[in-house]
């Protein structure tokens, strides 16, 4: 899924990269919490 491969993205980034399509990334650490 996208939304899978753009979560593993926000994971390795240090802010979330999209937050702006997956609003439950802004509420996780970036640090790739699972």
């Amino acid at each position: 899924d996208a939304a899978r491969e753009a979560d593993k993205l926000a994971s390795k980034s240090p802010v979330p990269v999209n937050t702006k399509e997956h609003g439950e990334n802004v509420k996780k650490p970036a640090n790739g919490e699972k």
